[in-house]
């Protein structure tokens, strides 16, 4: 299966789709990427995340039960 590869801006966009009440930002994807909790890879000036890494990232912080900041 090929990776759903989309910019922070799209992954954003998508996730709003998906959830219109979310309030995860792009500012908020793009400190998860500078602190290594979400993988990317950098293609010429912008980052593309894995669609598919983020929703499961997004999805297990509620089961851990710890506060998030």
């Amino acid at each position: 299966m090929v990776p759903r590869m989309r910019t922070i801006n799209e992954a954003i966009t998508t996730l709003r789709e998906l959830d219109p009440e979310s309030g995860f930002t792009q500012t908020a994807l793009r400190n998860k990427i500078r602190s290594g909790e979400i993988r990317s890879i950098k293609v010429g000036r912008k980052y593309l995340v894995n669609l598919d890494e983020l929703i499961g990232f997004l999805s297990s912080q509620g089961d851990t039960g710890s506060p998030t900041k």
